[in-house]
């Protein structure tokens, strides 16, 4: 999955910060049964594009599942990565999508992160505390 294992071990070997964000977005499910798929599928790459435009070269993103994208920060910890997932947040809520009918749509999403724990984490508990901070 990316690149997280290597991530991991990199940021553990090299003892930097690494930060994972994971954004889920709000109420998916309900936009592709009212609008169809296809417009499903134009959110979500209009919100990988967003999302995308917002990092740095060395930032890797990912389609966790379904709606969910994942982000690795090297080099991030804590603060700056609380900016950027609140930058995120808002570039997402401005979006407006226009569909076919007079509708046009508005995503909102929920951001958790996590900060690598070098006494305690590996790949699988790392982004699992992301998930958890979700909820």
């Amino acid at each position: 999955m990316l690149d997280l294992e290597t991530e991991v071990e990199r940021a553990l070997r090299y003892k930097t910060p690494l930060t994972v964000l994971m954004i889920d977005l709000d109420h998916f499910k309900e936009v592709s049964d009212r609008f169809g798929h296809q417009v499903g599928d134009i959110l979500l790459k209009t919100v990988a594009g967003v999302i995308a435009s917002a990092l740095r070269k060395l930032d890797i993103l990912g389609r966790y599942r379904g709606e969910e994208f994942i982000i690795l920060l090297p080099q991030t910890d804590l603060e700056p990565a609380k900016i950027l997932a609140e930058r995120l947040r808002v570039n997402i809520e401005d979006m407006v999508i226009e569909t076919d009918s007079i509708d046009k749509l508005s995503p909102t999403a929920n951001i958790g992160m996590a900060v690598l724990d070098r006494e305690k984490d590996d790949a699988d508990s790392f982004i699992n505390r992301a998930d958890k901070a979700l909820y």
